[in-house]
């Protein structure tokens, strides 16, 4: 029996398997902590997430993209502190060749659309961000006695 034991940090691992009957189709997901950044950048990416918790942040996470979203699928074995190769095989299985695979890289897909569209111009990250900007804008220029704002 094989397993995996995680150390305090480590760069999340890309996962792609060929598809079988000859296809040379590379389905991604990634395995990786459920650390904030790590969330958005896999969304970004429309990629689907096994997710490895480790510390902080990654239980509240792990509940948003696991249940909630529902794009990811949860590593169990860090719980004990060890993930044995047998349930990494498993689950890279589950999201890479399964229907729940095909339900979670559509979900995925659809949450990389809508995050495009909020970062595009006029979308609503953008405006919140240019938002910020103007208003670090104005509290800069007054802290230095010039007048900034709009």
């Amino acid at each position: 029996m094989r397993s995996c034991r995680r150390g305090s940090w480590s760069e999340p691992t890309a996962v792609g398997l060929l598809s079988s009957g000859g296809h040379r189709r590379w389905t991604c997901s990634t395995t990786g902590p459920c650390g904030w950044n790590s969330v958005l950048e896999g969304i970004m990416s429309g990629v689907s997430m096994l997710g490895w918790l480790l510390y902080a942040e990654h239980r509240m996470n792990k509940v948003l993209m696991v249940e909630d979203l529902r794009i990811a699928v949860e590593m169990v074995g860090w719980q004990q502190g060890l993930v044995r190769t047998d349930e990494l095989e498993a689950k890279v299985r589950l999201v890479m060749e399964s229907q729940t695979g095909r339900e979670l890289r559509e979900r995925v897909s659809v949450h990389q659309k809508g995050d495009a569209m909020a970062w595009s111009n006029g979308g609503s990250s953008w405006s919140a961000f240019e938002r910020f900007l103007s208003d670090m804008n104005c509290r800069c220029g007054a802290a230095a006695g010039q007048s900034m704002c709009p």
